[in-house]
This record gives structure tokens, C-alpha cells and sequence, in this order.
């Protein structure tokens, strides 16, 4: 786009950058998803609530480890074996996408 044209007409830029008004923040299909992850702070296990398939769950510390993986999607998830902490639940779901959500063990 040049100088003096489209939505940015009145402004005036001296260097070598171009706008648009055409543009997308993320992706047009993201699905946002709806997790209840409870009780929360836990302390022997935990639910998640959610009207979507889950495909995995995943636990990892805040050093990035993982420190456990559930084998199927349960009804709820035991973690009595854990130390108190702060976790991050990776949840993915049967379309391949993935959240993230916190946990606190106590």
C-alpha cells in the first residue's frame, strides 16, 4: 500500500514499513475450548470437565518435565504419588489441538 491511500491516508511514515488492514491475529478455525479442571488446589486427584473428546493428558512441573501421562482419558485422575507444587496439564484433544492449564497439588 503507498502513502496517502486506504484506511491509513493521514498518516505519514518515514521508513520502510508497510500496513494493512487485511490481517488475522492467530488462526480462523481455533476452536476455543471449555476446561474445568477441579478441584483446584487437589490433593489425591483430580476431574476435567469438558464437552470434547480428550485424546491425552500430560503433567509436567515448572521446570518443563514431564512427571506423569495418563494412559486413557479417565474419570478422574489420580495424583497422590506427586509432591506439592504448581503442575501444567497439557490436554489434548482428538483434533490434535492442545491446552494448557494449571494445577495446584497440595
Amino acid at each position: 500500500m503507498k502513502n496517502k491511500e486506504g484506511n491509513y491516508a493521514n498518516w505519514i511514515l518515514d521508513c520502510d514499513c508497510y500496513l494493512t488492514t487485511d490481517c488475522t491475529l492467530g488462526t480462523s478455525d481455533y476452536k476455543l475450548t471449555d476446561f474445568k479442571v477441579y478441584p483446584n488446589p487437589a490433593q489425591n486427584l483430580f476431574y476435567i470437565d469438558t464437552p470434547i473428546e480428550l485424546k491425552a493428558v500430560e503433567m509436567y512441573d515448572l521446570q518443563g518435565r514431564k512427571v506423569k501421562k495418563f494412559s486413557k482419558v479417565q474419570e478422574h485422575y489420580s495424583i497422590s504419588e506427586l509432591v506439592s507444587g504448581l503442575y501444567f496439564l497439557k490436554i489434548q484433544i482428538e483434533s490434535g489441538e492442545n491446552f494448557t492449564k494449571k494445577l495446584i497439588v497440595e
